[in-house]
């Protein structure tokens, strides 16, 4: 069985390199204020991947702009059902007004990795995403509290492995606070993601791209090109979800 994929990254974070990621994307998770971002951003993110037929989606976080969201905190499942049908309501918004359906929803950093293994917090989540709309795509690690979550709720779930992350032995990822969180194999192995990663200004927007296949599979990838994607997966390409 042939696999399809589609490249996904997170955008509208002020790191300045959207333009460039946009060119090799084909979905995107859009900051919706509360780790980064705010409207204004929010509305030239979509507008920018509409003007390129790139897909996109909420990426809603934990209120914690000090630490980009990565931090976890103690919340309680209201606290984050709120939060979520908050940030979902006000990026479906400014979708609807600039004429964008709205592809998938993936929590961000603390928020992500908190509901991945917490039954509560990950119900929250994905019940505010249905509460929302139950027709958009969620993102979850395979075989978490988040994805069975959204399973029950109905939604189409789009089982997510990240490719340049290194992950423990109960399929959690390793934590960013230690050196062999990232994996560098990709790197040293095509000069061509070096450049560009070397061109980056922050190691946040080192071209992280993400792929995933509808009710199937999905991995996040440092790839930059499709005839390296080709390489290094047996499947098919898609341009979008």
């Amino acid at each position: 069985m042939s696999l399809a994929v589609d490249l996904n990254a997170d955008l509208g974070e002020g790191a300045g390199h959207d333009d460039e990621l946009l060119e090799l994307v084909t979905s995107a998770n859009i900051a919706c204020g509360f780790h980064a971002g705010d409207a204004s951003s929010m509305r030239a993110s979509i507008e920018a991947a509409r003007s390129r037929d790139v897909a996109v989606g909420a990426h809603p976080s934990l209120f914690d702009r000090e630490n980009f969201g990565r931090k976890e905190l103690p919340v309680e499942p209201a606290e984050v059902f709120d939060a979520v049908v908050y940030q979902l309501g006000i990026f479906q918004a400014i979708a609807e007004a600039c004429d964008v359906r709205p592809n998938h929803v993936k929590p961000h950093g603390a928020l992500y990795n908190m509901a991945a293994r917490d039954g509560e917090l990950a119900h929250a989540i994905a019940s505010a995403v249905a509460s929302v709309d139950a027709k958009l795509i969620f993102f979850a690690p395979v075989n978490s509290a988040l994805a069975r979550a959204g399973e029950a709720q109905g939604l189409q779930i789009a089982h997510e492995v990240f490719a340049d992350r290194n992950y423990c032995s109960d399929g959690s990822l390793v934590s960013r606070a230690r050196p062999d969180a990232l994996r560098t194999i990709l790197l040293k192995r095509h000069p061509e993601c070096c450049e560009c990663c070397a061109r980056a200004k922050s190691v946040r927007l080192m071209a992280l791209m993400s792929m995933f296949a509808r009710k199937r599979f999905a991995c996040t990838v440092t790839i930059l090109k499709q005839s390296i994607l080709r390489e290094l997966c047996d499947c098919s390409w898609r341009k979008r979800v």
